[in-house]
């Protein structure tokens, strides 16, 4: 029995989750129904699917993938008005650093260093643009993550046309639940229209006596 009253009680929750999740995921890519198919489908959970196909010519899931590193491109504010959002960038940093140096991340059984490439966009989308086409043409990335709702929406298309994974983005904007015409593209975090729903629904169970007021 998990203990949710501790922080070392939600970790150790959200380590099963995860274990379950790969384990799950594990069994259904290796029975050949999760993955590339024969058909040059990529399919994974809830139908999700992705016309491989469609990627550019040149294009490889290995783009990014080193003898020993594995590059992954960040767009985000280091000035600016906004520049406390570029500590989550240290944040990542030092995460990855920690994967490194205690469980690294291992290609065809060998370790590869997860490197982050941080780009200080200032939260202007316009340079959010230039910093992207520089991560795609200059420095050889695997995935790119990017901050801020303007300044993904400015880039998404350009990244899921180039077919390169664009995870945890860093916005609560719903538009990065679009499996269909954005497959490459997912959100980190819950989307502002379900939070609001869900702050609505708690303040109308809790605080219904002082809004009568």
């Amino acid at each position: 029995m998990i203990d949710r009253s501790t922080l070392e009680g939600i970790f150790d929750e959200a380590a099963a989750r995860r274990a379950k999740t790969v384990a799950e995921l594990t069994e259904q890519i290796e029975a050949g129904e999760y993955g590339v198919g024969d058909d040059g489908m990529l399919r994974g959970p809830a139908g999700f699917q992705i016309d491989m196909s469609s990627c550019p010519d040149d294009w490889s899931d290995t783009t990014g993938i080193t003898d020993s590193q594995v590059r992954i491109g960040h767009t985000t504010a280091q000035s600016g008005n906004l520049a406390a959002y570029g500590n989550i960038a240290y944040g990542w940093e030092n995460y990855f650093n920690w994967i490194n140096e205690n469980d690294p991340i291992l290609v065809s059984g060998s370790p590869r260093d997860l490197v982050l490439v941080v780009k200080d966009d200032g939260y202007v989308a316009a340079q959010t643009i230039e910093f992207v086409d520089e991560l795609i043409e200059a420095e050889n990335i695997f995935s790119i993550l990017t901050l801020g709702s303007p300044n993904t929406l400015a880039v998404y298309d350009k990244i899921n046309e180039e077919c390169i994974p664009q995870p945890f983005v860093m916005t609560g904007h719903p538009a990065w639940g679009d499996p269909v015409n954005h497959p490459w593209t997912t959100g980190l975090q819950m989307s502002y229209s379900t939070e609001s729903i869900l702050w609505g629904a708690w303040i109308k169970e809790n605080l219904a006596d002082l809004l009568a007021v």
